[in-house]
C-alpha cells in the first residue's frame, strides 16, 4: 500500500524535525568540550551522507542537486547526534541515581550532633582547610565529639 503525497510530505517534516532536535541537544555538548571537535563531526557526518547518497545514485550522473545537501545535512545531524549520545548518558546518570551519601546521629543525652556525608571533587587544600577547621572547633569547645 502506497502513501498518499500528504501522508510522504508529514513523515519527511516529522523526520526533518526529529533530525534538528538531535542535532540542537547535541551541537551544544560537543561545542562545550571543543568547536573543532564539533565541526569535525559536522564535517565528517557530512561526507558520509554524501559518500552514501553519491554510492547510491552511481549509475546517474548528476550534477549537484537538493538530494545531495539534504545527505549531507542528515549525515551530519546523525554523527552529531550519534557521538554525543554517550556522553549525554554519562550527564544524566547522577541526576537518574544520585549517590547516596552517609548520615550518622552521635548524641550525648542532651545534645545531638547529625554528621552528614559529602562529595567534594576539591584540591588537597580544600580538605586540608575543613580538617583544619574542625580541629580549631574542638578545640574551641565547639566540638566535643572529634
Amino acid at each position: 500500500m502506497a502513501l498518499s503525497h500528504d501522508a510522504v510530505v508529514r513523515l519527511k517534516t516529522l523526520g526533518w524535525a526529529l533530525l534538528l532536535f538531535l542535532f540542537l541537544i547535541s551541537a551544544p555538548l560537543l561545542w562545550a568540550a571543543s568547536p573543532l571537535l564539533l565541526a569535525g563531526v559536522v564535517l565528517v557526518g557530512a561526507l558520509l551522507g554524501l559518500m552514501i547518497h553519491v554510492a547510491r545514485r552511481l549509475p546517474r550522473r548528476a550534477r549537484w542537486s537538493p538530494d545531495r545537501t539534504q545527505a549531507a545535512l542528515i549525515g551530519a545531524a546523525l554523527l552529531t547526534g550519534l557521538v554525543a549520545a554517550p556522553i549525554w548518558w554519562l550527564v544524566l546518570q547522577p541526576a537518574l541515581y544520585p549517590l547516596a551519601v552517609p548520615r550518622v546521629t552521635l548524641s550525648d543525652g542532651r545534645r545531638e550532633v547529625v554528621f552528614q556525608g559529602m562529595i567534594h571533587v576539591g584540591s588537597e587544600q580544600f580538605y586540608r582547610s575543613v580538617a583544619y577547621d574542625l580541629l580549631r572547633a574542638k578545640a574551641g569547645g565547639l566540638c566535643a565529639v572529634l
